[in-house]
C-alpha cells in the first residue's frame, strides 16, 4: 500500500490527470540499469552492469553518458547528484568493504565517517551536504551527515542496531528509517537536532528501503527487509518500504512517501 505525508495545502489542479512521458534509461553496453536520483536539470545517476557482470555508476545528462567509477573501484554505485551536478554513491575496490565517494567534475574525494567498517552516502543537496549510512566495528548502522567536512552521526533515539539516513533536502532536514530493538521498523524525519517517527496510521512497519545494487543477496531477514532488490529471495512476511523527502517547487514543504505493511 501506498501513502504519502505532507505539509502546505493542495493545489486545485492536484486533482487534474497529469500525462507523463516515459524514457529508458540504458547506458551502451549495459545488461541492466537503474536510475537513482536526478536533480532540477533533468541530469540522472544510477548504476548498472556490463557483459562482464561489472556495476559502474553512470551520469545521463541530456542523453549523454558518462561512466562513474572512482579510481582502483571494482563495482559503483552512483547514488545522488545536486543541482550543481556534484554525484556522491559507494563502490568496492575488491580488496575491503564499500566506501563512499564525492564526484565534482570527475574529481574524486573519500567519503568514509570516521572509525566506520562500511559507508555508504545516500544523497546530496545543494549546499552539498551528504546524508547516508555507515557501519561500526559491531555491525550496527547509523546514519550520518556530512557537512562543510564535519560528520555528524543520526541515530534515532533510542533504536536497535539500526538507523539509516536516506535523503536530505535543502534546509536539512532529513529522512529515514530505524529499527526498534523488538525488530519493528519506522520512518523518521530529522530537523536541527529533533526526531520525529513517521507512521502512517493504521500501520505494523514502515520505513525506507536499503539501497544496494540488485545483485546483492541479503545476508539475514533484517537485511531482506531493508534491501530493494532481489524481493524473490525474500520472505513474503517481510515488509518492503520507501521513503523519500522532496522541495515542493513553490512552497517550503515536505514530502514523504513510504509503502508499508498493514496490521
Amino acid at each position: 500500500m501506498l501513502f504519502s505525508w505532507r505539509g502546505g495545502s493542495p493545489k486545485a489542479s492536484e486533482g487534474l490527470m497529469t500525462t507523463y512521458n516515459y524514457t529508458t534509461i540504458d547506458p551502451p553496453g549495459s545488461t541492466y540499469s537503474i536510475a537513482e536520483s536526478i536533480n532540477s536539470k533533468g541530469q540522472i545517476v544510477g548504476f548498472y552492469q556490463d557483459a562482464n557482470h561489472q556495476e559502474h555508476g553512470f551520469l545521463d545528462s541530456n542523453g549523454i553518458y558518462t561512466t562513474i567509477d572512482p579510481p582502483s573501484s571494482t563495482e559503483t554505485v552512483a547514488g545522488g547528484i545536486n543541482a550543481k551536478g556534484q554525484i556522491i554513491g559507494f563502490y568496492y575496490s575488491g580488496s575491503g568493504p564499500e566506501q563512499g565517494f564525492l564526484d565534482i567534475g570527475g574529481t574524486y574525494t573519500i567519503i568514509d565517517f570516521p572509525g566506520s567498517t562500511r559507508t555508504e552516502p545516500e544523497r546530496i543537496n545543494d549546499k552539498g551536504q551528504i546524508v547516508g549510512v555507515y557501519q561500526d566495528a559491531n555491525h550496527k548502522d547509523h546514519g550520518f551527515l556530512y557537512s562543510n567536512g564535519n560528520y555528524t552521526t543520526v541515530d534515532f533515539p533510542g533504536a536497535g542496531d539500526i538507523t539509516l539516513g536516506l535523503t536530505i533536502n535543502k534546509t536539512g532536514e532529513i529522512a529515514g528509517v530505524y529499527e526498534e530493538i523488538n525488530g519493528e521498523v519506522h520512518g523518521f524525519l530529522y530537523n536541527q537536532g529533533t526526531y520525529t517517527t513517521i507512521d502512517p496510521p493504521g500501520q505494523a512497519t514502515s520505513g525506507a528501503e536499503r539501497r544496494v545494487p540488485p545483485c546483492r543477496r541479503a545476508q539475514s531477514s533484517r537485511d531482506c527487509a531493508m534491501m530493494r532488490a532481489d524481493r524473490a529471495s525474500c520472505s513474503a512476511s517481510l515488509v518492503h518500504c520507501a521513503c523519500s523527502l522532496n522541495d515542493h517547487p513553490d512552497q517550503n514543504f515536505l514530502i514523504i512517501v513510504s509503502l508499508y505493511q498493514s496490521a
